[in-house]
């Protein structure tokens, strides 16, 4: 499952104000997540996940 699809199901359970919070949470989390992926992937990897 996508974070968009993520943050618009946890959006509907707990109402629409929640949205920006998961929202900037998850980038956040998706930011660190790829910082610690880089030791495990290659630049060139690491740059074709954050396009696709």
């Amino acid at each position: 499952m996508d974070f968009s699809s993520f943050v618009a199901r946890r959006g509907s359970e707990n109402g629409a104000k929640t949205v920006v919070c998961h929202k900037h949470d998850g980038e956040r989390k998706r930011m660190l997540s790829l910082l610690s992926e880089f030791s495990k992937y290659s630049l060139a990897e690491l740059s074709y996940k954050a396009l696709f």
